[in-house]
């Protein structure tokens, strides 16, 4: 079981210090393996969806080793920019769920979002765009940053998952807090209250997240 608690204060943790926690590192060995899995049953003829199959309502074709025309087919919608600052914040979220395992991804792409958690960069893409699908849109627009070329199955694995809103949410909640114990603190002499942000006093070199 996922100790949620455990996996908030490592993601802000791996955000604010810029550093990758031991637990990820720790994860590789685990991860190669479970890729090395995968590649033995794509190469034994089995259909994989994401890794030797197209996505979606297409799964029945098969796709080609790279994973690029995948993840351009979903870099849909009009551009706006998103702050640096979120982008290392959601690859922070990214590298926490794959961290976990179970998703195939080549261990290019798991260091390549644990570049982008500390060297992120202004992205620009289709933040609210969907088609129904969750997170697999901006997700996409987001996984274009990650600087590695995709290999089998990386498209899926980067794009899947909750990872994009998770990081929204967390920013939000952050910048919502903060303000929230400004305006108390301002009023402070009549309420008599403190508020404190979230569990992020816990957080070694906790700053500022009203910037997001």
């Amino acid at each position: 079981m996922i100790d949620s608690r455990a996996s908030l204060a490592r993601t802000l943790s791996a955000y604010i210090q810029r550093t990758i926690p031991p637990e990820w590192a720790d994860a590789i060995p685990m991860l190669l393996e479970q890729r090395d899995r995968v590649l033995r049953l794509v190469s034994s003829g089995a259909h994989v969806y994401g890794f030797s199959t197209e996505l979606g309502h297409l799964d029945q074709r098969e796709t080609p080793a790279s994973s690029e025309s995948l993840l351009h087919a979903h870099l849909v919608g009009p551009g706006t920019e998103l702050d640096v600052e979120l982008t290392s914040l959601i690859a922070a979220c990214k590298a926490e769920q794959l961290h976990h395992g179970h998703s195939g991804a080549s261990i290019e792409a798991f260091n390549g979002v644990l570049d982008l958690v500390q060297s992120p960069i202004p992205l620009a893409g289709a933040w609210g765009a969907s088609y129904g699908s969750g997170d697999v849109v901006p997700g996409a627009w987001w996984a274009k940053a990650v600087p590695v070329a995709l290999r089998a199955g990386d498209t899926i694995a980067l794009i899947n998952g909750h990872f994009f809103s998770t990081g929204i949410a967390i920013g939000v909640s952050a910048r919502a807090s903060d303000t929230i114990a400004r305006l108390v603190s301002e009023l402070e002499p009549v309420t008599q209250v403190n508020v404190v942000p979230y569990d992020c006093e816990n957080v070694p070199g906790y700053r500022n997240l009203a910037t997001l």
